[in-house]
């Protein structure tokens, strides 16, 4: 029904992989260099919206 109607009470969503899942999606973002991903490596996008105003921050230890 939410979807139906456009409502979404999603406040926190968390999605998590493996260094199988890091290379790939640098790869598509054009941002990967070739080097696989060190050990405890991460990348975080954090997703802000206002009413009038949308912001996406990405977080890393692998971008320089």
């Amino acid at each position: 029904q939410d979807a139906i109607s456009n409502v979404n009470q999603l406040k926190f969503v968390l999605y998590s992989g493996h260094d199988t899942t890091i290379m790939p999606l640098l790869n598509a973002m054009q941002a990967w260099d070739g080097v696989w991903a060190p050990y405890a490596s991460y990348l975080t996008f954090e997703l802000y919206q206002g009413t009038k105003w949308s912001l996406i921050m990405a977080l890393s230890n692998l971008l320089t």
